[in-house]
Formats: C-alpha cells, structure tokens, sequence
C-alpha cells in the first residue's frame, strides 16, 4: 500500500524543503562538534535533504526511510553523487547499521510520526558511540493545523520542549 509520503517523493525536493534542510543541518552544526569523517545517520532521512548536507565532512552516510518513494528519489541522487559509501536502509533492523556506532544520528520532522517514541529514541541512542549525538529536530506544539490537510493523520501534534 503506498503511503502519503511514496505519492508525494517525486515533487518533495521544493525550495521551501531544501532550505529548510540547510537550516536544520546548520543548526545541528552549531550544536554539536561533528568530526571530520564522521559516520552519519539521516533517521527518517526522506530524500535525503539534511543528511546531504553532511557531504563536506563525510562520505560515510546511512539514510534510514521506510517510504519507496522517497528511497527511489534518495537511490538517485546517491547513484548521482557516485559515492559507494552512501547507503539507504528501509528500516533499523539492517545488520549492516550495527557495524560500527554512528558519530551523529539526525532527522527531521520525525519523531511526531512514530508510535513509540522512547523505544525508537533508545535505539537510535543504542547506535551512537561514545560521545555521540543524536538531534532530534521536530515540532513545537500546534493545535493539528501542521497536518490537517492529511486524512488519517495519527501521529503527534508536535513537542513540549519541557518535556
């Protein structure tokens, strides 16, 4: 069954989205010291607009989405990039993401879609080394005005930074 997110990769990329990856990967920079050569996680990475911004400090970039659509969008620009350590996953489970801890896991308007948010948090804690990071950048509260176009919407309504 195709999801919202498989119908709407082929015109995802907008201007609006692009820089809003910029300002979310410049953000995160800014907050944390990422080494060079470090190894990169985009959570939930769509076409792989954030993590793409990490392409001057690594090449080593494992794009984690459960979307085809956007997995196709993101194989391409990966195969256009030509870079063999650039790597999709569709979900945690790959062995492959256990191999060596993450320097620095992102995403980016995510964690409002999971169901559970602690045990995915935990595992993507679980996958960073020591001295890791993981950024989470979501929602602010709102009153469900951010997906209301959306039939069927489950998830959350944003985050109480408090919380």
């Amino acid at each position: 069954m195709k999801s919202v997110f498989d119908e709407k990769a082929s015109s995802w990329d907008t201007e609006e989205r692009i820089m809003r990856a910029g300002v979310v990967a410049s953000s995160i920079r800014s907050a944390v010291d990422v080494p060079h050569n470090a190894r990169i996680m985009d959570f939930g990475a769509g076409t792989g607009l954030v993590g793409m911004n990490f392409l001057d400090v690594t090449g080593d970039i494992a794009f984690v989405e459960k979307s085809d659509g956007m997995r196709n969008v993101l194989r391409a620009k990966i195969a256009a990039k030509g870079i063999s350590t650039l790597r999709e996953f569709e979900d945690l489970e790959d062995d492959e993401l256990r191999e060596s801890p993450f320097d620095l896991i992102v995403n980016s308007l995510v964690f409002h879609h999971l169901k559970d948010i602690k045990a995915t948090g935990r595992e993507l804690y679980g996958l960073l080394r020591d001295g890791g990071s993981l950024c989470i950048v979501d929602l602010m509260p709102d009153d469900g005005s951010f997906h209301a176009s959306e039939a069927g919407f489950d998830g959350y309504d944003g985050f109480d930074p408090e919380w």
